[in-house]
This record gives C-alpha cells, sequence and structure tokens, in this order.
C-alpha cells in the first residue's frame, strides 16, 4: 500500500492527474491570480482535488509499477489490485488514511468517501508567490495630500523662525557696532570697531621713542586692527605733536582641528553579514578575489566588510568613484563613517 501512495504523490504532480482504478482519480487544479472584494490581490496556486466516479485504468499507474520493479503489464495491474485491495481494507478499519503531500482520505456516515486536500502546497511554478494587498489610489491620493499639507505647515515655521533669527542678529551686530565713547578730538574722525584704539583717553599703552636713548618703538602682543581713519587736515599746533607709531601687523590665527573631526575615519564597505562564520566566509572570498586588505568590521548589529579605510572624506569618495569604475560588480559600495 505505501507503495500505491509513492507512486501517486509522485505521478500526479508530473501529469496533473492520476486514476487508481476501481478506487478514483486524484486531480491537480490551477488557480488564476484574482482579486477578492476587500482589493487583496490572491496569488496564483495549485488545489488538490479526488473524483471518486474515475475508477478506469489509464495504464500510467502500471506503466509506473513496470519501469520500477521490472513487471510486465499484466503482473503490474495485479500488483495495483492488491494494493488498492489493501488501502479500502485500511480505510474500513482505520476510517482515515493520509496520502504524503496530496490530503487525507475519510469515510463518512454512509460510507461515503470524503477528500480533505492539505492546506499549504508548494509547487515548483508557484514558488515564492504569496498574497498582496494594495490600497486603491483615492486612499493613496488621500494620505499625499494630508503629508503635503503637513509638510507646508513645518516650512512656514521655519521659515519664520528664519526671518526672527535674522532680525536678532541684525540688531545684535547693529548694536555691538556703535561706538561707546564720544570723540571730542576735532582733528580725527573713526569709524567701526575698536573706536577707543588711537584716542587721547584710551587705556591702550602705546610705547613711544625716547629722544633721548635712542630706542626703538615696542611691539605690542595683540596689534589693534583698525577699519578706518579718516583724517582731517592738521592745524599748524598739530604738525608739532610727535607722531604715535602703531603696529599694524595681523596676527596669524591658528585654526585647530578638533577631535571629534580628526578621529572620524571613513570605510570603504563591500558587504555584510549578521552572522560571524558567513562574514568570515564572504572575506575570503573578497580576499580571493584580490582584495588583500579587506577586513571585517563589527558592530552590535551587523559585521561589515571593507577594502579600504580613510582618514579624509574626499579621499574617501575620490577613491569610492574610481572604485565603482574599475569593479562595476560591487556598484551598490558605499563610505561608512565611523569614530
Amino acid at each position: 500500500m505505501k507503495r500505491l501512495i509513492s507512486h501517486i504523490s509522485s505521478l500526479v504532480l508530473k501529469h496533473n492527474c492520476v486514476i487508481v482504478p476501481e478506487f478514483g482519480g486524484f486531480i491537480l487544479n490551477y488557480n488564476n491570480a484574482k482579486i477578492d472584494n476587500t482589493g487583496l490581490i490572491l496569488s496564483p496556486k495549485f488545489t488538490y482535488a479526488f473524483n471518486q466516479n474515475l475508477k478506469y485504468n489509464d495504464g500510467l499507474l502500471a506503466e509506473a509499477y513496470m519501469n520500477e520493479e521490472n513487471l510486465s503489464y499484466e503482473a503490474a495491474c495485479k500488483e495495483i489490485a492488491e494494493d488498492v485491495k489493501n488501502l479500502n481494507v485500511f480505510l474500513a478499519s482505520e476510517g482515515t488514511l493520509q496520502i504524503e503531500n496530496i490530503g487525507g482520505l475519510k469515510i463518512q456516515e454512509g460510507g461515503l468517501l470524503v477528500f480533505e486536500p492539505i492546506e499549504v502546497f508548494f509547487h515548483p511554478s508557484t514558488f515564492g508567490c504569496s498574497d498582496l494587498s494594495i490600497r486603491p489610489l483615492d486612499q493613496i491620493m488621500e494620505v499625499k495630500s494630508m503629508v503635503e499639507t503637513k509638510r507646508k505647515h513645518f516650512d512656514m515655521k521655519r521659515v519664520v523662525s528664519g526671518a526672527a533669527a535674522v532680525a536678532a542678529a541684525i540688531a545684535v551686530f547693529f548694536i555691538a557696532s556703535t561706538p561707546i565713547n564720544e570723540n571730542n578730538d576735532p582733528y580725527i574722525h573713526k569709524s567701526g570697531f575698536l573706536t577707543t584704539v588711537i584716542h587721547p583717553n584710551s587705556n591702550l599703552n602705546i610705547a613711544t621713542p625716547s629722544a633721548n636713548t635712542g630706542e626703538k618703538p615696542t611691539v605690542l602682543d595683540e596689534p589693534a586692527l583698525i577699519s578706518e581713519v579718516e583724517t582731517k587736515q592738521p592745524s599748524k599746533e598739530a604738525d608739532k605733536i610727535p607722531a604715535t607709531p602703531i603696529n599694524t601687523a595681523k596676527k596669524e590665527v591658528k585654526v585647530e582641528v578638533s577631535d571629534q573631526a580628526a578621529n572620524l575615519r571613513y570605510y570603504l564597505i563591500v558587504g555584510g553579514e549578521t552572522d560571524s562564520h558567513l562574514a568570515e566566509r564572504r572575506l575570503n572570498q573578497f580576499k580571493n578575489q584580490g582584495f588583500a586588505n579587506a577586513h571585517l568590521l563589527k558592530s552590535p548589529d551587523r559585521i561589515r566588510i571593507y577594502v579600504a579605510a580613510f582618514n579624509n572624506k574626499d579621499s574617501a569618495d575620490s577613491y569610492l568613484v574610481q572604485f565603482k569604475k574599475n569593479h562595476p560588480k560591487y556598484s551598490d559600495a558605499w563610505i561608512l563613517t565611523k569614530k
């Protein structure tokens, strides 16, 4: 009886129908994809059916017996009849019979034979297909309209906040630019910042050369920067006032790069895995392909594979462009920034 069930399971997939003489026929039906009332797209699928009225011998099952056990046609038909007899005895005693990968047969009251196909069945031609739920177009447009409205409201808040920030910055600029000390000198008029640099009442100490010793003027550590100085035509008495030398040399300003930026590293990522064994295997594959500098970069959720690392972002971006040209196979490579 087991060999009969085995032949039924294999033949119905190849021929979509197999008839067991004096018992019934097992049929494989194909159902096309369709859309139900809720908008759900049902994937194409195969289902099994059983027809008890199909009892003639079409020779398909007998041929399978002949090929497997090297029997003649008459001997194969006898073997089939014996297996069918044992099948009926088993159903009469147990009440149910399970056929592998097809379904089950059950005898109900009155001797009625009922077939229950399996719920989950994978066929090679529909493997991977699943039901798909897609919302109607009017619902999608409604959601899109709500998103656009929220985005416009957010943009308006940003514009108002930006305008307020600009106005505050302008106010601070004008307040900081207003001279604090009143200039009573009729011969000197100044504008801009640091208005007290050469004012007679300024507290800034500027050394003047001595007439007797001939010493040179002392250069200040922090030179003053005068944005604009305008002078009127001095009087004859003003010609007698000795000129005070002013050191206008500009001090070089050094900009130090923050430690945070200096510690950034840029990795050219070509792959990643969640399992360490798979990551090691892929790393060896990259090294066998000629990427001798390939290494693993581990993180809590993923293990990535990189083939180059840089301290400078521009260098990393330039190398990425050239890498994709030289290796079109890895066109999805990307740069990961990490401390």
